[in-house]
Formats: C-alpha cells, structure tokens, sequence
C-alpha cells in the first residue's frame, strides 16, 4: 500500500486534533498551560545568550580599544609587536588575541608560536564583519586549536585586531 506524505500528514494531525478534543476540560487547559510554559522557557533562554553575547562582545571592544591604543602610543609594527606582551598578560588568560595586517597575514598571536605559517585570514566572518561594520563577530571552531570560539574583530588604519574568548568557558577577571 502506497500512502503519499500528505495524506499521512493529514492523517497525524487529525489523530492528534481528535485526541486533544477528546481531553476533558481541564487536561485541556493543562496542556496549553505547558504550551506557553515551554514556548516561555525557550524565549527566556534564546534572550539570555543573546545577552551573554552582547556583553562579552562589549568587554571584548574594550580590550580592543585597549590594545590599539596602546600599538599606536608605542609606534608598534609588524617587526615590534612582541613589545605587546605586557599589556596582554593584564587581560584574561584564556582570551586570545590576534593581530592581522590588512592583507590577512597574521602577524602576532598570543597562543600560536609559529603563527607566521597560519593560512590568510582575510576570509574569515569576523574580519570580513570587521571591513565593513565597526566590528565583527562569529561563533566556531578554530583551525588552528580545535577550540569552539566566539571571534571579535576590530579593524583599524593598518590591521585588525580580533580576539577569541573560549564559547563555552567564561571569563574570569
């Protein structure tokens, strides 16, 4: 016997439209109650790491902000970047911080040693976001650790600098 999908569709919902009306007054109220209870729960969850998102991307503009400023009071380039390592070792331990040139050769990275051998990175999300609006944002696994991320870049005159904060772990100060 050969049902289309429709068909079998159809028939589910009638099933479960008849089951609902067969339900006394009472379970009835019931299971809408557990309806809008779920539906809630879910609104609740998907604002809350929207916000998350929102402020660990606010705090991650400030350490951007701190590190431009401090490149550009120094006279940092390509060649004196190490020179940015105190500044670093005052931020969160497990924050990585990346600094892009603008043809999208890394030129330091805080958690990579041969970072000069890391692929361009003009392509990624974040840096392409950071081009076009004040910054950029994206959440994945980094090719080069193994490590899920939520990526903030910032560009400025001559580089980006984009920092990555472990997704699942938080921050400590």
């Amino acid at each position: 016997m050969e049902t289309n999908h429709k068909d079998l569709i159809e028939y589910i919902i009638s099933l479960n439209l008849k089951t609902v009306m067969r339900l006394s007054f009472r379970k009835r109220i019931l299971a809408y109650f557990l309806l809008v209870f779920v539906l809630y729960t879910v609104c609740i969850i998907y604002f809350e790491q929207e916000q998350e998102k929102e402020y660990r991307t606010a705090r991650l503009d400030g350490y951007s902000e701190l590190v431009h400023n401090y490149m550009d009071t120094n006279k940092l380039n390509a060649e004196t970047l190490s020179e940015i390592v105190p500044i670093i070792e005052s931020m969160p331990k497990d924050l990585r911080i990346t600094i892009i040139d603008n043809d999208g050769k890394v030129m330091f990275d805080k958690d990579i040693a041969n970072y000069n051998k890391l692929e361009n990175h003009l392509d990624r999300v974040e840096i392409k976001g950071a081009l076009y609006q004040p910054f950029g944002t994206n959440i994945r696994t980094s090719a080069s650790n193994n490590i899920e991320y939520l990526y903030y870049a910032k560009h400025y005159s001559n580089y980006y600098v984009r920092f990555a904060l472990p997704y699942k772990g938080t921050v400590k100060n």
